[in-house]
C-alpha cells in the first residue's frame, strides 16, 4: 500500500537482505508494513465492537416487546450478522509481515493491498444491508412517510446520504487499490522473471 518510488528500483536488491541499500530501505519498509498490520488489527477490532454495539441496540429493541421493536430488533440482528460476517471476511489477511528480504516486503505489500481492497468492497455489501435496514426502520416507525415528522424525514435522508457517501468513498478506494495491486503484481512478475533469467 505504498506509492514509494523505491519499488521501481528493486532489481539490484531483489532477494538480498540489505538493511539499507541505494535502491531500497528495507528497515523503513518493514516499519511501514508492521504499522499497517497494526492499523488493520485496530480496524478489525473496531468493526467487531461496532457490530456488538448495534447488536445490543437490536436486543434492547426486541426487549420492548412492541411489534415495531420486534421488527426493528430482528432487522438489526440480521444486519449485525451480516456485519460480523463481512468483518471476519475482511480481517482474514495474515497479520504478520514477511519483510526479511525485498521479495518478502513486496509480497507483504501485495497481501496488505488485497486486504485493503476487501475492506473497500465490503462496503458495497454493508451499504445494501444498511439501506435495507433504514428502509425497514422507516416503514416500521413511520408507515406513511408523508405524515412522518420533519425530524424523522431528516434522519432518514441523512442516513441514506451517509450510506451513499460511504459507498462512493469505497468505490474510489477500491479502484485506487486495484490499480496499485496491478502495479505491484506486475513488478513482482518482472522481478521474478529477472531472477529466473
Amino acid at each position: 500500500m505504498t506509492s514509494d518510488p523505491e519499488w521501481n528500483d528493486l532489481a539490484k536488491a531483489w532477494r538480498d537482505e540489505p538493511e539499507v541499500s541505494e535502491t531500497f530501505d528495507l528497515v523503513g519498509m518493514r516499519r511501514r508494513l508492521k504499522r499497517r498490520a497494526m492499523i488493520a488489527r485496530l480496524k478489525a477490532a473496531s468493526d467487531i465492537i461496532l457490530c456488538l454495539a448495534v447488536g445490543g441496540i437490536a436486543v434492547s429493541a426486541l426487549a420492548r416487546g412492541t411489534a415495531a421493536g420486534v421488527i426493528m430488533g430482528l432487522g438489526g440482528l440480521a444486519f449485525v450478522l451480516l456485519g460480523m460476517t463481512v468483518a471476519l471476511w475482511v480481517a482474514r489477511a495474515p497479520w504478520e509481515t514477511r519483510a526479511d528480504t525485498v521479495d518478502g516486503a513486496l509480497r507483504s505489500e501485495i497481501i496488505q493491498t488485497r486486504s485493503a481492497i476487501r475492506r473497500a468492497r465490503s462496503g458495497y455489501i454493508l451499504a445494501v444491508g444498511a439501506i435495507a435496514f433504514i428502509v425497514l426502520t422507516a416503514i416500521t416507525a413511520h408507515v406513511d412517510i408523508d405524515t412522518a415528522g420533519e425530524d424523522a424525514r431528516f434522519a432518514i435522508v441523512l442516513s441514506l446520504s451517509v450510506v451513499l457517501a460511504s459507498l462512493a468513498w469505497g468505490f474510489w478506494t477500491d479502484r485506487r487499490y486495484a490499480k496499485r495491486l496491478a502495479r505491484l503484481e506486475k513488478l513482482l512478475a518482472e522481478l521474478s522473471q529477472e531472477e529466473e533469467s
